[in-house]
């Protein structure tokens, strides 16, 4: 029968279709042993033609020795491989043999997990029509379909540098080919995203493109068009893109703030809202808050959303300002002013929309006027010199005892001091040793530790000595130093 006549047989299955001179029948054999092997086959009586798939163990797509195969295959037939080469099938790697010197033809190649054999028999001279129309279907080579998606914005903006719509293709055999047509927003075009493809056609690995269609819409309005996708085999997919493209906003976000004052000094105080939005009157060391809320509109994503600081007092630390009027802990900046003067606290809120390059900015302004400290809350002493834990105006000892004692400075908060100002006495500043041992009797020494005068050495001579000290002392907030003074006789006796 002419080659022509043949008759095509189509697998149940949807794996492969081939051409028999006659109606095929069907072989299964399910071997002690081993995989199942399936199969088709016809005979003539002279000749014969059969399809054989077998499952292969390799895990993956790890591919099968077809030469070691081969020989294998001819031991079973109880034939002698005569020859033995390379013969690619449908771009799969395949192995073209003949047994039996040229009676048995035998093609083997490798499909996603299946071995496939196609082979004739006797005096055959029809192998390579056979073999030729032998054709496996995607399932049966392992090629998903070729399928599009596209996921996008659906709103983009005018004249703006954007990632609008990822396309992703997924299937078939690459490489690919991607067209846009219909109503394409002018200024776009595709972009192949290397950090998310995958073109091995190999199993298991399934092959995908990822396409970003980007650039800038020249345009607003609504636009509706195809992506259509081609594949290296003729395969084609395509689906439906729409986009809105809309002139760039002119708000896309807003910043607010507000001051607050600290009636105690404790961090964990809550603060009392001041009379001004962004101003805020004050005097030095009393404690303040500048607090900000950056506002977002609804319906808009951004990729930016952050705040800049400008401008701070180097007196000022960020921090997080709980206040009844406000809901929760909120962002801001708190400190206390350490001079009179005008502060400026300015910070900007930038704002970038999802897909753009373009940076809105919205700055906003704290001022914060620090008057000095009223004379009212000006401290009159700070504290005052003891001799050891006494005020003492006296010290009686005698020769020959040893010098024990101390001169100390205790610190003492003023009843007129702000809560609110910080009390701290920043440093002390004894007078000058020298001096101070020629004013003690003879044979006592002296040295400074910290917020005292120690004594020390034996009293050597009788007699009467008067000491007189100054102290200056630093407080935090206050310009001039405190000057205090202490005087004390020292009774020597024989």
């Amino acid at each position: 029968m002419p080659t022509s006549e043949w008759r095509t047989y189509n697998d149940p299955d949807g794996n492969f279709s081939a051409k028999f001179p006659g109606h095929p029948l069907v072989l299964n054999k399910a071997p002690a042993a081993g995989p199942v092997v399936r199969g088709v086959r016809y005979e003539d009586g002279r000749n014969f033609w059969e399809v054989v798939w077998v499952p292969h163990n390799k895990p993956g797509g790890m591919h099968v020795d077809l030469n070691e195969f081969m020989l294998s295959f001819a031991d079973k037939a109880q034939a002698s491989v005569t020859k033995s080469e390379s013969q690619s099938h449908q771009g799969l790697p395949g192995r073209y043999g003949e047994m039996a010197n040229g009676r048995i033809k035998i093609l083997l190649f490798q499909a996603h997990e299946m071995l496939w054999i196609v082979a004739s028999g006797e005096h055959s001279s029809s192998f390579e029509f056979f073999a030729e129309n032998m054709r496996l279907s995607d399932k049966g080579r392992g090629i998903n379909p070729l399928v599009v998606r596209c996921t996008s914005e659906r709103l983009l903006y005018e004249a703006s540098e954007c990632e609008f719509v990822s396309c992703r293709v997924e299937g078939g055999t690459p490489p690919y080919d991607i067209k846009l047509n219909g109503n394409v927003p002018a200024g776009l075009g595709t972009v192949i995203d290397a950090r998310r493809s995958n073109t091995s056609s190999q199993p298991p690995s399934l092959p995908y493109q990822t396409y970003s269609l980007r650039g800038k819409a020249t345009a607003s309005g609504d636009y509706r068009f195809e992506v259509t996708v081609h594949d290296s085999e003729g395969r084609s997919a395509v689906t439906d893109a729409q986009v809105t493209v809309k002139p760039m906003p002119e708000q896309v976000a807003s910043i607010e703030g507000r001051t607050y004052s600290y009636k105690h000094w404790s961090i964990k105080e809550t603060p009392v809202a001041a009379a001004g939005t962004t101003h805020i009157d004050t005097h030095v060391g009393l404690r303040i808050a500048c607090v900000y809320q950056a506002l977002r509109l609804a319906d808009l994503k951004y990729d930016t959303f952050v705040i800049a600081a400008d401008e701070v007092p180097d007196w000022m630390s960020k921090s997080e300002i709980n206040a009844e009027d406000l809901d929760g802990p909120t962002p801001g900046f708190i400190g206390s002013a350490p001079a009179p003067g005008e502060y400026k606290l300015k910070l900007r809120l930038i704002a970038c929309l999802h897909g753009t390059n373009h940076d809105y900015s919205y700055p906003i302004e704290f001022t914060i006027a620090a008057a000095a400290i009223p004379n009212l809350e000006r401290p009159a002493s700070v504290g005052k010199i003891v001799w050891n834990t006494l005020s003492a105006s006296e010290v009686h000892t005698y020769v020959k005892h040893q010098a024990k004692g101390y001169f100390h400075f205790v610190i003492e908060k003023p009843d007129n001091w702000n809560d609110s100002r910080e009390w701290k006495v920043e440093k002390i500043r004894w007078p000058d040793l020298e001096e101070v041992s020629k004013q003690l009797p003879p044979g006592v020494g002296c040295t400074v530790h910290s917020s005292q005068i120690s004594l020390s050495g034996n009293y050597a001579q009788a007699g009467e000595w008067e000491v007189r000290l100054t102290l200056i002392v630093y407080v935090k907030f206050i310009d001039e130093p405190f000057e205090l003074t202490y005087k004390v006789k020292f009774v020597v006796k024989q």
